[in-house]
């Protein structure tokens, strides 16, 4: 951080939510203690790539015109072999899900989002995310440096 800026640049395959929602909590730390955070997607921001993309601060979120997010729900592995066990695992399907969509709906404004992100090849082009408010502008409006 340098004067009360954070850039993160974000290609991602995707990953783990549970490593994505650590750095959501740090961003959103940050962005309490008014550091402006900006989010760059120069190339794809997937799952949870795109799960951080979004939760950079308003008007400070930037993505390439060519550039994607894939909205999903992710997958919840497991071995589940006794019928407690296939429960406890569907009420945490459950939540993790819920936990996405409220992430979803706090930071963007995509319509019909339950059915969408339950489609799990969901990519959202560069000019449609800026329209749902996944991202703020092109990055050719970026400014590198202070």
């Amino acid at each position: 951080m340098r004067d009360g800026r954070i850039d993160i640049w974000i290609n991602s395959y995707g990953g783990f939510t549970h490593t994505a929602m650590h750095v959501i909590e740090a961003i959103e730390l940050a962005r309490r203690n008014d550091v402006i955070v900006r989010t760059i997607v120069p190339s794809l921001a997937l799952s949870a790539g795109s799960l951080m993309a979004v939760v950079g601060t308003p008007g400070e979120r930037y993505i390439a015109r060519k550039a994607e997010h894939l909205l999903h729900y992710g997958t919840i592995g497991g071995l589940a072999h006794t019928p407690e066990q296939v429960e406890r695992s569907k009420a945490y399907q459950k939540r993790s899900f819920n936990n996405i969509l409220s992430h979803y709906r706090d930071n963007s404004e995509v319509p019909d989002l339950e059915n969408k992100i339950s489609d799990d090849g969901f990519f959202v082009p560069a000019a449609q995310a800026i329209k749902w408010k996944l991202a703020d502008k092109y990055m050719d409006k970026l400014v590198i440096g202070y």
